[in-house]
Formats: structure tokens, sequence, C-alpha cells
């Protein structure tokens, strides 16, 4: 089932239109299905093409060009984010 199906209120007829689908070849071929007729899966409680992010329990964000433990040895802090220096001249 893809998101899309799932918001616009489609995956009931999609999910009766698979069951038809899988009866006709269940009929068709009985011994392929050890006898069995298929069922297609339940329909999903939420889908996400980006689910959201879970929420942490830390507050704020280190800002890796002020936190020292995030400083290399000999590295100087006047260092960018890309890493090209700065002139404060």
């Amino acid at each position: 089932m893809t998101p899309e199906t799932v918001h616009y209120g489609r995956a009931q007829a999609l999910l009766q239109q698979r069951a038809e689908t899988l009866n006709v070849a269940f009929l068709a071929n009985p011994k392929r299905f050890k006898g069995k007729v298929p069922q297609p899966p339940r329909l999903p409680t939420a889908v996400w093409i980006n689910p959201p992010k879970q929420e942490t329990t830390t507050t704020t964000n280190p800002d890796p060009s002020t936190d020292t433990k995030f400083m290399q040895p000999g590295v100087s802090k006047s260092l960018t984010r890309s890493g090209v220096s700065r002139s404060l001249e």
C-alpha cells in the first residue's frame, strides 16, 4: 500500500481488488496455494514517505564550532564549518 493510496482513501477499494485477484488465482490453481484461500495483507494503520523524527530528551543541540569537545588538537577555532580559514584582518 502506498502512502498516497491510504491518504486519499483508496486503500479499502484496492484491498478488495487484491482479494478478488487472489480468489481468481486460487480458483485457477488451488494446489499453488496448498488448498488454502489466500488473503491480502491487512490495511496499515499508518504509512509514511518520511516518518516524523522521534523526540529526543536533549533540549539543545551543541554547536560544533563553539564546543571544545568537537575541536581537534592543533585546529584553530577560526576555521569555518566548511574548513576554510577566515581572515580577521
